[in-house]
C-alpha cells in the first residue's frame, strides 16, 4: 500500500516527507538475463510439447502416430473450446459492466430531473396570486407535460445532451376530497358507493371509524384483527396516511387504488388492458377511481367545490340534499358551471367558484330554494379554497416501460408552502 502524501505539503515536519514522495512510484526493474532465460523456458517447454506431437501428426512413417493423433486432436479441441468460453465470459462481463454504468447514469441523471420537477411544482404553486380562490386553472392545477430537453431550455437556457426523458407532473387537490378522520358515516358510506364498494358499504364504513375511535365496541375492532394472518391490532387513532385504509377490513387494493394508476383523470391504455400492464382493469372502457382519489388525511373537514372529483361531488351533493331526485341535477351543474363550455378541469375557459354564496346560489337555482339561509346549509359542506396540494412527477426513461416517479405533499399556511411528505420509487 503506499504511504498516503501530507494533509499539507508544506509542512516540512512530518519525516516521511521529501519532495520524492510527491512522485509517482518508479517502474520495476527490467528482468535479469536469468529471469529471462527462465521467461524463454517457460515458453519453449510447451512449444516443444506441440511440435513434438505435430510430428507425429504431420510424420506418416511415426509408429506410434496412429495411438496419440486422436488424444492430441481431442485434447486441442478441449483446449480451443475452454479458450473460446473463457473469452465469451470475458467479453459478456465487459458488455454487461458497460451497460451497468450506461443504467447508473440514466437513473442518476433521472434522480435530478425528479429534484427539478419537485422544485418546478413548489414554484408553480407559489405563484398563485390569489389564495383565496384555488381551482385547477391557475398555473398550480395544470398538468405540466414536457421532454427535458424543454426544460433544461426554458430554466437553465441550454437543451441537455444525452437521452431524452419525458417529463410530467400531474396536480391534485387534497381539499378537494374527503378528510377520513373528520366524515361521519354517512358520507362515509355515500363516498363508497360512488367509488365501487356496492353492497359491502355500510360495512367498510364502519370498518373504517373502528379503526379510527378508541373504544372496543363495534364489528371491526381488535378481536377481529387478532385473526387475520399475521394478526395486527387498530390503530384506535387517526389514520396518519390514506394508505392505512389497506389495512381495514373490507377494502382491497382494487377498490383502494381503482385504475387511474397515473391520477390524471384520463383512462389511458394501460388502464384499460386487463392484466397486460399495471394497473389490473376491467377492461369496460370506463375509468374507475380509487379510494386514494376519495379520501385524505389533511384539511379541516370542507371540500373544495372547485377541484373535488364528480363521484366526491355527488355524494356530498346527495348528502346535502337528502338523496332529492334534484341532487344528481345540481352536482352536474356544479361540474359545468366551474369547467367551463369544454367540460374539462384545469383549462382557460374554466370559472370556478369564488365565494359560499355563489355556490348557495347554484343550489338555489336548481332546487328552487327561496331561503337563502337554507341554501347557504347545503353549500356549508364545500368551501373554495386549498391548503393542501399533491403532486404525481414522472420521468420516463428512453427505455420502454421504466420510469422514475415521485409523490410530494405540500400545505400551504400563511404564505408559506413546506413539504410533508415525499416519495419516489424507480
Amino acid at each position: 500500500m503506499h504511504k498516503p502524501y501530507p494533509s499539507d505539503p508544506s509542512d516540512r515536519s512530518d519525516p516521511s516527507y521529501s519532495s520524492s514522495s510527491l512522485q509517482p512510484p518508479a517502474p520495476p526493474p527490467l528482468p535479469t538475463a536469468y529471469s529471462l532465460r527462465s521467461t524463454a523456458s517457460l515458453l519453449i517447454c510447451p512449444l516443444s510439447f506441440v511440435l513434438c506431437h505435430l510430428s507425429f501428426v504431420l510424420c506418416p512413417s511415426s509408429p506410434i502416430r496412429n495411438a496419440k493423433t486422436g488424444a492430441i486432436l481431442i485434447l486441442t479441441l478441449w483446449v480451443v473450446a475452454l479458450l473460446s468460453l473463457m473469452a465469451h465470459g470475458i467479453i459478456l462481463r465487459a458488455r454487461l459492466g458497460v451497460r451497468e454504468a450506461q443504467w447508473a447514469d440514466i437513473e442518476l441523471q433521472a434522480r435530478q430531473l425528479t429534484r427539478a420537477l419537485t422544485s418546478l411544482a413548489v414554484d408553480r404553486l407559489a405563484q398563485d396570486e390569489n389564495p383565496d380562490v384555488d381551482s385547477f386553472k391557475e398555473l398550480w392545477g395544470r398538468t405540466y407535460a414536457a421532454d427535458s430537453s424543454s426544460l433544461m431550455a426554458e430554466f437553465a437556457g441550454n437543451a441537455r445532451s444525452g437521452p431524452e426523458y419525458q417529463l410530467e407532473i400531474i396536480p391534485v387537490d387534497e381539499s378537494g376530497k374527503v378528510n377520513i378522520n373528520l366524515a361521519p358515516l354517512e358520507i362515509l358510506i355515500a363516498v363508497l358507493r360512488e367509488y365501487g364498494a356496492g353492497l359491502p358499504s355500510p360495512d367498510i364504513a364502519k370498518a373504517i371509524i373502528d379503526w379510527r375511535d378508541q373504544d372496543d365496541i363495534g364489528p371491526a375492532e381488535r378481536d377481529l384483527y387478532q385473526n387475520f394472518n399475521p394478526p395486527y391490532a387498530p390503530s384506535d387513532a387517526d389514520l396518519k396516511s390514506i394508505d392505512e385504509l389497506l389495512f381495514i377490513q373490507g377494502v382491497d387494493p382494487n377498490l383502494f387504488f381503482g385504475e387511474d394508476a397515473n391520477h390524471n383523470g384520463i383512462l389511458d391504455p394501460n388502464e384499460d388492458d386487463g392484466e397486460a400492464y399495471w394497473p389490473p382493469d376491467n377492461m369496460d372502457g370506463l375509468l374507475q377511481p380509487g379510494l386514494a382519489d376519495a379520501f385524505t388525511v389533511y384539511g379541516d373537514g370542507s371540500v373544495n367545490i372547485n377541484t373535488a372529483p364528480p363521484p366526491v361531488l355527488r355524494a356530498l351533493v346527495r348528502i346535502a340534499l337528502d338523496d332529492d331526485p334534484a341532487a344528481d341535477v345540481c352536482a352536474d351543474a356544479i361540474l359545468a358551471k366551474r369547467q367551463g363550455p369544454d367540460k374539462i378541469d384545469g383549462t382557460d375557459d374554466d370559472t370556478p367558484f369564488e365565494s359560499q354564496e355563489a355556490i348557495a346560489a347554484i343550489f338555489a337555482a336548481i332546487i328552487g330554494e327561496d331561503s337563502p339561509a337554507q341554501a347557504l346549509r347545503f353549500a356549508s359542506p364545500f368551501s373554495v379554497t386549498t391548503n393542501a396540494f399533491r403532486f404525481f412527477t414522472a420521468v420516463r426513461f428512453p427505455e420502454k416501460h421504466y420510469s422514475m416517479n415521485a409523490e410530494i405533499v405540500m400545505i400551504r399556511e400563511g404564505g408559506q408552502i413546506n413539504m410533508i411528505e415525499y416519495h419516489d420509487a424507480l
